[in-house]
């Protein structure tokens, strides 16, 4: 999809005030054990200020499989590092928040493929107002999704 971008914070900033901060430091600390070679690209990406996100891609099966064995041990492990009996319902969903910012991680560090973006067009009207002032409450600290 083409890129999100974060005018007001980073990348990191972001997931820290819409999620739990310690969910990014589980993530990093899973990659700093299995694959070290990633940090770099973690650490760009979440210092940046866009990112592709909704876990979608096209891509050619030979990477397909390259992702998914790079991406699905890294996320088992993160799953056992969180306290989901303390996360809400939408907070619960944290390992598919986590897997779009580590899509970006993967393709950072995966400078060899070619990649394209493209408009991802929502059926559904977005509520763009509603999600603007959850946005400023969560900058100002009055909370985040449950």
């Amino acid at each position: 999809p083409n890129k999100r971008h974060y005018v007001i914070e980073t990348v990191g900033k972001h997931y820290a005030h819409a999620h739990h901060a310690s969910d990014l430091d589980a993530a990093r600390a899973v990659l700093e054990e299995a694959h070290p070679d990633y940090l770099p690209s973690f650490d760009a990406v979440l210092a940046a200020r866009s990112l592709s996100l909704y876990n979608m891609f096209a891509m050619r099966r030979q990477h397909l499989d390259e992702y998914c064995q790079w991406l699905f041990p890294v996320l088992e492990e993160v799953w056992t590092r969180i306290p989901w009996d303390s996360y809400g319902p939408t907070q619960q969903r944290a390992i598919g928040y986590l897997g779009e910012r580590l899509f970006n991680v993967w393709l950072r560090q995966r400078a060899d493929l070619r990649v394209t973006h493209r408009p991802i067009h929502n059926t559904e009207r977005e509520p763009v107002i509603s999600k603007g002032v959850k946005m400023v409450g969560r900058k100002l600290g009055v909370g985040k999704a449950d």
